[in-house]
């Protein structure tokens, strides 16, 4: 069970799932059950830092919908919402990808299907873009490797990571010698 402090100082007992509860009020504050949620984190196996971690970056998510987007918690963000965090995150954030991950494991805590998934995808984009932008390593730069093997994939035209990969797609027969 959740406690909600009301503006006057009353406090209403409320599940944090239905958000319906005794003398319910419009200045109701609302905000995530971080108690539940760490809860239910340790339960599936998280670490004690991934857990502050999550709990840090959904409290970050509540910040930003109060002052941007005058919404009172989590529980009434839209998928708009999370778009909007995320566009802001970009410029605002070292990493907005952890916060979209945290955020995502808080809608799978509370059953929300709709959010999770939005969350999901647009994390998966998160990281599909930022793969796209890293720049490719090269072979030369692989411990291990044996220099005559990066100088024949070299003749062939393949001196990174992503050509090698692209080359191994190909019906492109390259010699066995490499």
């Amino acid at each position: 069970m959740d406690v909600r402090i009301f503006p006057a100082g009353e406090v209403s007992p409320t599940s944090h799932k239905s958000g319906i509860g005794i003398g319910k009020s419009p200045y109701e504050v609302k905000g995530m059950d971080d108690k539940g949620f760490r809860e239910f984190s340790r339960k599936r196996g998280r670490s004690r830092s991934a857990i502050e971690s999550c709990v840090g970056f959904v409290k970050k998510f509540e910040d930003y919908l109060r002052e941007h987007r005058g919404i009172r918690g989590i529980d009434e963000a839209t998928p708009d919402d999370i778009r909007s965090f995320v566009s802001w995150g970009k410029k605002e954030l070292k990493s907005v990808n952890s916060y979209l991950w945290g955020i995502h494991r808080y809608y799978e805590f509370i059953s929300d299907k709709k959010m999770y998934k939005v969350t999901l995808d647009l994390r998966r984009q998160e990281i599909e873009e930022h793969r796209r932008k890293r720049k490719p390593l090269n072979l030369k730069k692989i411990q291990g490797v044996a220099f005559e093997h990066v100088a024949r994939l070299e003749s062939l035209s393949i001196i990174n990571v992503n050509q090698m990969i692209e080359a191994g797609k190909t019906r492109r027969i390259i010699p066995h010698e490499c």
